[in-house]
């Protein structure tokens, strides 16, 4: 059964609620009284208006109700974030407690930077929730829960980026608008990012996030993908060069999913089946296919490194070979299915190329066959 973790964006929907609720229309609101705030938490629970209390509240109880009906099991847990202001110092405490007495364990972390001054907001603010999202999504699921996004109290650009966060991650988000109090799943969207391509271009994403002058900007970007130069933006004063925050985003899951998927190439993950010939056995091109330098078609030899570099990836076995002698065009993969039924989790795919055609079986971790397909394809070229 998923054990469930609602990383729970909050704002200062308690306060201000708080403030309607006895009329308090003078002073800022972290001189509300304590006693005020939990008065007003204790008047909804006794009135059973829970939902009034606070955006978070809402939408945690909102979520945890749509989790029980659609899997059966609701949130254990809630992991609240929060930003560096006086209000969610003065928030904090009151929301733990009424979570916790609710039955769900609780958790929470301050975003360093996430403040009403715009240049701490944007340079180190949004940095920072990009970075904390990102390591506790990784956290939790280690420890084996079901991450889910909670995006609905906060700041509007905490919110938006929260959600990119959880579509980079792959994990549901999910939201409610004040109008409808009604859950809206965010599902994240079937997109995986090209490490393999993007390792080829590592430097530049280390150069640019350390701030680089113009000059050297101008000749790193010349050679940069087109993709590249919506990851960056210059300062201010027009002087150096940084990766914007969708480019912090960016860099940071593709190390995080570098560092899961990728490895240095074994030549020896791939070889022919015992007892089987191949494509290149009958064409006469090549004897025994022991490794992969023994592939004489060096367009295919690409196309095996790059998956055989995915750390979920055992071995590439040649099997059967299909027909000899018939060009089949431009050298691709071509999926051709997936077999999750014994110990060993294979994705077939096929080999088309000048020579013919010849059938591959990709040996993957269990439950890597979804991953493999997303990641590669269904027709891959090198």
């Amino acid at each position: 059964m998923n054990k469930y973790i609602a990383i729970t964006t909050t704002g200062t929907a308690l306060l201000t609620n708080t403030s309607r609720y006895f009329s308090i229309k003078t002073g800022p609101l972290t001189e509300i009284p304590d006693d005020k705030v939990q008065e007003f938490i204790n008047s909804n629970i006794r009135d059973n208006t829970e939902q009034k209390i606070s955006a978070e509240i809402n939408s945690t109880l909102q979520l945890d109700r749509y989790l029980r009906e659609k899997h059966d099991t609701g949130i254990e847990k809630v992991h609240l974030i929060l930003s560096d202001t006086d209000e969610m110092k003065k928030e904090r405490p009151h929301l733990e407690r009424y979570f916790s007495k609710r039955g769900f364990e609780v958790d929470s972390a301050v975003i360093d930077g996430l403040q009403y001054h715009e240049s701490k907001f944007k340079m180190n603010g949004l940095r920072s929730l990009i970075n904390t999202l990102s390591d506790l999504i990784d956290d939790y699921k280690n420890k084996g829960y079901t991450v889910v996004m909670n995006a609905t109290g906060g700041f509007k650009a905490e919110i938006a980026f929260a959600t990119v966060i959880a579509q980079l991650q792959h994990i549901e988000s999910y939201y409610i608008y004040e109008s409808f109090n009604e859950i809206i799943p965010l599902p994240h969207l079937p997109l995986n990012l090209d490490v393999e391509y993007w390792s080829k271009f590592n430097n530049l994403f280390d150069e640019f996030s350390n701030n680089v002058s113009g000059d050297k900007a101008d000749k790193l970007l010349k050679d940069a993908p087109e993709g590249f130069r919506f990851l960056v933006e210059q300062d201010a004063e027009k002087t150096i060069w940084r990766l914007n925050l969708a480019g912090v985003a960016f860099y940071i899951n593709f190390e995080k999913q570098k560092e899961i998927f990728l490895r240095e190439v074994d030549q020896k993950r791939v070889f022919k089946k015992t007892g089987e010939t191949t494509l290149w056995n009958k064409t006469g091109s090549a004897g025994g296919i022991e490794s992969l330098k023994d592939i004489p078609d060096n367009d295919v030899r690409k196309l095996l490194e790059r998956v055989v570099r995915f750390r979920f990836v055992n071995k590439i076995e040649l099997v059967d070979f299909h027909e000899v002698g018939k060009s089949q065009g431009d050298v691709r993969l071509e999926f051709k299915r997936k077999d999750e039924r014994s110990g060993s989790h294979i994705v077939q795919y096929e080999i088309r190329c000048r020579d013919g055609r010849q059938n591959i079986n990709i040996q993957v971790e269990k439950g890597f066959c979804d991953d493999l397909i997303s990641m590669l394809g269904k027709k891959v070229y090198p």
